[in-house]
């Protein structure tokens, strides 16, 4: 008797816990495990689709630390050619006041060379930077597209404990689902723009890069 008023009192007082399910949305794997062989056999595309999904995020986040990595070694090479420069700078401005002609003559050249290769660097560093920021971008997406891919898997999962008439289905929302795939598709959609800007930034960021080392 007991039990039963306590259930009453929840049920009357926390309506959306019973809709939305004591358990989640997310299927519990044994609640599937009352489903027949067929009707486990019929989830596969969905399941699948988060596997690839899984896959393109490992992927993505791969690539980042491999930028992440470049950058660092190219603003190494940017802080040597800082040096360099500052080195030369220096001997230019020492030759310059002691009015050595000749000296300063062979001066010029170095320093114009240093400037070029910091020049360069700096566009090198640039390019890399803006490449990193296109790969962050890229995990992002990969993000929203694995959580648009279990969201889609966890309504198939539901759609079929419903239509196997398994009572546990009675614990999951396909409304809540439904109302959380929309607005990760919107996430997603939002994700995909600024993903192909940035992929343009760091494409137009290395065209200059490249100018440059062929000038």
């Amino acid at each position: 008797m007991r039990k039963l008023l306590i259930t009453i009192i929840l049920l009357v007082t926390f309506p959306a816990l019973v809709h939305a399910g004591f358990f989640g949305d997310s299927v519990d794997l044994a609640d599937l495990a009352q489903l027949p062989q067929k009707g486990l056999e019929d989830l596969k595309d969905s399941e699948f689709e988060v596997f690839l999904a899984q896959v393109r995020l490992a992927g993505a986040k791969d690539d980042q630390k491999k930028a992440n990595g470049e950058l660092k070694s190219v603003k190494k090479i940017l802080s040597s050619q800082k040096s360099d420069l500052k080195a030369t700078e220096a001997e230019y401005k020492a030759v310059k006041e002691i009015q050595d002609e000749e000296r300063f003559s062979r001066a010029e050249s170095p320093l114009q060379k240093s400037q070029e290769a910091y020049t360069t660097a700096e566009l090198n560093v640039a390019w890399k930077a803006q490449e990193v920021k296109a790969r962050k971008a890229s995990v992002e997406k990969a993000k929203l597209e694995l959580d648009v891919a279990e969201i889609q898997r966890d309504l198939a999962r539901v759609a079929q404990l419903v239509s196997e008439k398994i009572p546990a289905a009675q614990k999951y929302s396909a409304e809540n689902l439904e109302k959380n795939l929309k607005k990760k598709q919107k996430d997603l959609t939002k994700a995909k723009r600024d993903e192909e800007r940035e992929i343009w930034e760091a494409k137009k960021s290395k065209e200059d890069y490249e100018h440059k080392i062929k000038e």
